[in-house]
């Protein structure tokens, strides 16, 4: 089994890699995991296990090049492997990897959170739609942290399938949640100011909905409770590096949307309190960067 706990620990390097936007090192821990996977003789509970961690990393790689179908065959591996993790019998001396980062339980969730996307890019929208809703209503039986991350993700795939209403409702419900998990907790901080940011884009395009349909009252009431999930968003009290990156991008968000509503001598004085310094290096920084340019320009 220590092969297979090596493998374990390449997925988790894998996702580091990737997180400080390392991309080949990600993709070179993740092809060594798969080649101990690949060259495993007998198949077990904790082999199930590790296989279905890698398929997740492994899918987002190849969606990240574009390669959609390859990732949605790759996704509906980790979720067939992590069936037949939860099935095979695990021996006294076995040992149960899943951890805090990614329990079985919620690495099963998120494989078919990533098919529904997936699905909704391949052009199969009724499937992803039928997915989603199905997660929506499993979720709830979740231990409070799985649910928030979970809800997370999902409420993100509802509003990228174009369900507004739907994401609306499973982030708002997510919000009431984090009231559970203490103050104190850094997690249960980011997951606060997660779902804010994603209830903030939600809101916005329901706005941009009732825009469409000439409901003005309505997309003036969506906009301003945007602006105020943005807002939400940016008040947390952590200092870690790793996490300072949720509020900048909610005060990059409310400032591109301030601009684009008009109310320009608000997005000026916000402008000048944002400091993108103390990000780390990383694809999402220079992202912030070039929406922080864009929007000055």
């Amino acid at each position: 089994d220590q092969a297979l706990i090596r493998a374990y620990v390449l997925s988790n390097i894998a996702t580091a890699y990737r997180q400080i936007g390392e991309l080949n090192q990600a993709q070179i821990a993740l092809e060594e995991g798969l080649a101990v996977i690949q060259s495993w003789a007998a198949p077990s509970h904790t082999y199930w296990e590790v296989s279905a961690r890698l398929r997740n990393p492994q899918g987002q790689s190849q969606w990240h090049q574009g390669q959609t179908q390859a990732a949605l065959e790759t996704w509906q591996q980790a979720e067939a492997h992590y069936r037949k993790a939860a099935s095979a019998p695990s021996s006294a001396n076995s040992s149960t990897i899943g951890t805090a980062e990614e329990p079985a339980q919620l690495g099963l969730i998120l494989s078919q959170v990533n098919q529904a996307i997936a699905y909704q890019e391949l052009g199969f929208n009724a499937q992803a739609v039928g997915r989603l809703h199905q997660l929506s209503e499993q979720i709830v039986t979740l231990p409070v942290g799985i649910q928030l991350t979970v809800a997370k993700k999902l409420g993100k795939a509802l509003r990228q399938v174009g369900e507004l209403q739907s994401a609306q409702s499973v982030l708002s419900k997510a919000l009431v949640l984090t009231g559970v998990v203490p103050e104190s907790s850094l997690s249960g901080s980011t997951l606060r100011s997660d779902i804010e940011l994603e209830l903030g884009h939600t809101l916005r395009a329901l706005s941009h909905r009732a825009i469409a349909i000439g409901q003005s009252n309505a997309a003036n009431d969506y906009a301003q409770q945007a602006i105020d999930h943005y807002t939400a968003a940016e008040q947390t009290t952590d200092t870690h590096h790793s996490n300072r990156l949720v509020p900048i991008q909610a005060q990059l968000n409310r400032l591109s949307y301030l601009i684009e509503i008009g109310e320009l001598e608000s997005a000026i004085a916000l402008s000048s309190q944002i400091n993108l310094s103390a990000l780390p290096l990383s694809r999402s920084t220079v992202e912030a960067y070039i929406s922080y340019a864009h929007s000055l320009n």
